[in-house]
């Protein structure tokens, strides 16, 4: 048997707040659920699980653009 490790899921990431005016995010990590983090812009990394952008616009923006 071979010990290779399974590479770690992905975990989901909900937007809290977004404070346009401040440029700032929330938002919360499916492994810390209890814990918030802020970030100055979308954020690059979770500091909880460090999973790469966990907060994306790409989809909101799309879907907001095919709507109008």
């Amino acid at each position: 048997m071979t010990d290779a490790k399974k590479p770690p899921r992905p975990m989901l990431h909900f937007v809290t707040l977004v404070d346009e005016r401040r440029g700032i995010v929330s938002f919360c990590c499916e492994g810390k659920p209890l814990s918030t983090a802020r970030s100055f812009g979308p954020p690059s990394r979770c500091p909880f699980c460090q999973q790469r952008n966990p907060v994306s616009t790409a989809l909101s923006v799309k879907n907001h653009r095919e709507k109008i």
